[in-house]
């Protein structure tokens, strides 16, 4: 069974997790002409890329489960708010995205992929450390449709939104704003990206968010998904893929 990343072409799509540095096409084994793939995906926060490889953690984790399923499922890129719309009309079926209330609205839980450790950077300064407090009034990059900003440990500071994380850390090398998102695992390869030697830094912890994989509320396009979502979420609770994500999340910086 296949789990692949493509452009949108609907309705053999499902959106796999966003990374910051393009994701070049791959593929497993080709889905049976009789069974349809799944449209579903996956956005978050930063760069997943395993070593040299151009499998980042999303797609990795849907090809598992596509293997051990024997559900096909097709994967692309999006923005994180034309996912979460996708999830919400059901026209994405499979999501992988950082767990919040929000998108417990719009989706349902499936299980867990790992944890995203979210911190603040900010650029070391000559009067010692910084605090979130000290920062009030300023101003941080924050991803694009992210939320973050409903954090209340962000209260008070402005949000610049940003495409990428790499684009909030190359503004913040050049003074642009004052702080930036950094979510580990992903956040050093932002950080070499912005050339921004790592002891020029220092980082204001924020909490962390589970990685989730969502399934749409709205059945009715796919047949039998009750079903599938039950065979889903038992391969995805299990010893060895949490054995198998755990593996991925360690795998990247």
């Amino acid at each position: 069974m296949a789990c692949r990343t493509r452009q949108l072409v609907w309705p053999q799509t499902v959106f796999v997790l966003a990374s910051w540095l393009p994701v070049p096409t791959w593929a497993a084994p080709s889905a049976t002409a009789s069974q349809a793939a799944l449209p579903a995906g996956v956005v978050a926060l930063e760069v997943r890329i395993i070593a040299s490889d151009s499998k980042g953690i999303a797609p990795q984790a849907f090809e598992y489960l596509s293997r051990v399923t024997k559900l096909p499922i097709n994967a692309a890129v999006l923005p994180v708010p034309r996912l979460q719309n996708g999830l919400k009309d059901g026209s994405i079926a499979l999501a992988i995205l950082a767990g919040t209330d929000e998108r417990d609205v719009l989706a349902e839980r499936l299980c867990e992929v790992g944890r995203l450790s979210l911190t603040l950077a900010v650029m070391k300064g000559s009067n010692g450390p910084r605090t979130l407090l000290g920062l009030k009034g300023k101003t941080y990059a924050m991803i694009r449709g992210t939320r973050l900003q409903n954090l209340p440990q962000l209260a008070g500071l402005i949000p610049a939104p940003v495409t990428t994380m790499r684009q909030g850390f190359s503004m913040l090398a050049l003074g642009r704003v004052d702080a930036a998102i950094c979510a580990i695992p992903g956040c050093q390869s932002a950080i070499r990206s912005a050339a921004i030697p790592p002891n020029e830094l220092e980082y204001l912890p924020l909490g962390s968010l589970p990685l989730v994989i969502y399934a749409t509320k709205v059945t009715r396009a796919y047949p039998d998904f009750e079903a599938t979502k039950a065979a889903l979420r038992e391969s995805c609770i299990s010893k060895d893929a949490q054995d198998h994500f755990a593996d991925l999340m360690t795998r990247v910086d």
